[in-house]
């Protein structure tokens, strides 16, 4: 009789009493005339486990494991989706085996701890063994528990994408969770990262597609229309007007004094002395009568004074008559 929780083994030929799985002590052996004695045997501690014939010492269970109540001759896995991050974990604590949390993974049984899923992927439950891949138009970073929808002006083109890229300028993209970008139209121009493409201003035009910028009327042209598609939108200044500058919408009437004889004039000259303009947008100056002058750039003529007298369009002053 080996006494209670032991079993008789052999050892060497003889016979043993050696303590159950689940127990620890030291085997007793007897020889070939003389029984072994009762062996003394000790339940393990939980967490930890011991075989059948077993030293005195129970052994602990490694993380990723757990021990049953009472100890028996082996530590259970934890299952794929859960872990144990500790040695010595037991089926009686409140979490033997704890839930992978979403945003993470655990593909195998007994894991001591769970894989972070990579930018591109998510788990959005609790025990996942697995991580799922984004859709393309959207994107995630690691440790996700969902996937982000692209916002508007830019897109993801696959599957599993970590971030979303910006539309590049003279495209956009109107929607959220985007797959591709559109070309903006003859007319219109975008930004990079644009949800929507802007018609070209007044005084410029854009005659290609995907266009980023548009493009400037050159001086002594004018634009008035909105969403100009081609160089033809862009008309001359008339005579008696002008433009100065690039990406005029309108031409500017030559002022009191100056005047323009040409098209596609930059700028206005001024009467020169002995002639005026008095009104604006003047395509000519007028002389000077006989007994008026005028300096340069005048609007207006005036008079001679007493003594004085000027031809006509002389010049800019009148002069005195001789004694």
């Amino acid at each position: 009789n080996c006494g209670n929780d032991a079993s008789c083994i052999t050892v060497d030929g003889f016979p043993a009493c050696a303590c159950e799985a689940g127990f620890r002590g030291e085997i007793v052996s007897g020889s070939e005339t003389v029984a072994p004695a009762p062996a003394t045997c000790y339940q393990c501690e939980l967490g930890t486990f011991s075989e059948l014939g077993s030293n005195e010492n129970c052994e602990t269970c490694e993380a990723g494991k757990y021990g049953e109540d009472p100890p028996s001759a082996l530590c259970n896995g934890c299952e794929a989706g859960r872990y144990s991050s500790q040695n010595g974990a037991t089926s009686v604590a409140a979490h033997a085996c704890e839930d992978c949390k979403p945003g993470k993974y655990s593909p195998k049984e007994q894991s001591s701890s769970c894989t972070a899923c990579v930018a591109g992927r998510y788990s959005a439950e609790t025990a996942s063994t697995t991580c799922k891949v984004c859709k393309a138009g959207q994107s995630s970073q690691a440790i996700a528990s969902s996937c982000t929808d692209c916002e508007k002006g830019t897109f993801a083109g696959k599957e599993a994408a970590s971030y979303c890229t910006n539309c590049t300028a003279g495209r956009f993209a109107n929607t959220t969770a985007s797959t591709k970008c559109h070309p903006c139209k003859k007319g219109q121009y975008s930004g990079a990262s644009s949800p929507w493409c802007a018609d070209c201003e007044k005084g410029t035009f854009a005659d290609a597609m995907e266009s980023a910028t548009c493009t400037k009327c050159s001086v002594g042209k004018y634009s008035n229309a909105d969403a100009a598609k081609d160089e033809s939108s862009c008309k001359n200044c008339n005579p008696g007007k002008y433009s100065g500058t690039e990406g005029a919408s309108m031409c500017t009437e030559c002022k009191l004094g100056k005047f323009s004889t040409k098209i596609r004039a930059s700028e206005c000259q001024g009467c020169r002395a002995g002639r005026y303009a008095d009104a604006e947008g003047s395509t000519f100056c007028e002389t000077c009568s006989a007994g008026s002058a005028s300096p340069s750039n005048s609007s207006v003529c005036k008079a001679c004074g007493t003594n004085q007298h000027a031809g006509p369009g002389e010049g800019p002053e009148c002069s005195t008559c001789a004694i």
